[in-house]
């Protein structure tokens, strides 16, 4: 199940008895974990009607918090965090697992069991397949286009603000998609217009904090157009504690998407069909089209090259992670 169709199920009414929360959006599964706590528990009856479990927690200890009746409210929560099982690191995985899967095969109606785990376990684990079979598994995942975008345009409106498509396109591309990391920069940005209603691209501009991606993607603008502050953006992102390795992943990422972005606008292919081969959109799509328009093709292929050629030398210990990553931005640099 999609987190949009277990938030309908709320709005209607239906909690269902036993839940596995997984996935990369932790602001949106804290957010669902919330309205159930909301819907299923009295105000001020939370303590003696709410189960907060552990990592280690035993299976016959979760049974205990399951089977314990609810204090004047017809149903109780029960949530376990980080259960190991599912992430592998359980002594007793097996006979665990058996214990719970025996148990849930008819949980009691007075409870809400709920698997709340960070990130997305391994489905294949005996607890991951015994969950599906007996509870709901609720994937959150990262938001796509429409819905973060709605998502953004409606927390500007909650504090009274204004603010075009465009910009909120502009806004995920520089920031990321990350609830929790937009939620801030949003109250940043409304906190600095003042009783200003419309937001404006240069408060965007000057406020908010740039993602590491977003960087990247300026360095390569820097580099196409040989200017020398690809370096010094480089040499932040270092000294910022940006692993070289993974640069080096993002830059070579984002001259295989400008390979392929000028293949197909050799063969006539619109900003379109572009993004949906690459699967890429919004102003993302628009910034990586406005590159392959600027590098032939030809040295896009260079590039990538390059690219390879600064892993294979990282990996196999002929050169150092440092120097590997300047010669390659001295190669690139050429590529104009």
């Amino acid at each position: 199940m999609k987190h949009g169709e277990l938030f309908q199920e709320l709005k209607e009414g239906a909690v269902r008895r036993v839940y596995l929360f997984q996935g990369v959006e932790e602001f949106t599964k804290d957010a669902a974990l919330r309205r159930i706590e909301t819907m299923l528990l009295p105000e001020g009856l939370e303590a003696f009607n709410l189960a907060l479990l552990g990592e280690s927690a035993l299976a016959r200890e979760i049974i205990a918090a399951c089977e314990q009746l609810p204090v004047m409210a017809d149903r109780r929560v029960v949530v376990v965090n980080g259960w190991v099982p599912l992430l592998g690191r359980a002594k007793d995985e097996a006979v665990e697992v058996e214990q719970l899967d025996k148990y849930l095969e008819n949980p009691p109606e007075s409870a809400c069991l709920i698997f709340f785990v960070r990130g997305k376990p391994d489905g294949r684990r005996k607890a991951s397949l015994m969950l599906q079979r007996r509870g709901c598994v609720v994937d959150f995942d990262t938001l796509g286009d429409y819905e973060a975008a709605t998502w953004v345009t409606a927390q500007f409106s909650k504090r009274g603000k204004r603010v075009a498509p465009q910009l909120v396109s502009q806004l995920l591309f520089r920031v990321g998609r990350d609830l929790n990391v937009l939620s801030g920069e949003i109250a940043k940005l409304c906190d600095f217009v003042g009783g200003r209603e419309e937001i404006a691209q240069r408060d965007v501009e000057e406020i908010t904090t740039e993602a590491v991606e977003c960087t990247v993607f300026r360095m390569i603008d820097a580099l196409l157009a040989g200017k020398p502050e690809a370096f010094s953006m480089l040499t932040a992102l270092v000294r910022d504690g940006e692993g070289r390795v993974g640069l080096l992943f993002m830059i070579a990422r984002q001259y295989r998407l400008l390979l392929y972005a000028g293949l197909l606008l050799a063969r006539g292919a619109n900003a379109q069909a572009i993004g949906k081969a690459i699967g890429i959109s919004g102003y993302g799509l628009t910034r990586t089209v406005q590159q392959a328009r600027a590098l032939p093709v030809e040295r896009a292929q260079e590039a990538v090259e390059a690219c390879l050629d600064a892993d294979y030398s990282i990996k196999s210990g002929a050169v150092r992670e440092e120097m590997a990553l300047d010669r390659l931005m001295l190669r690139l640099s050429h590529l104009k």
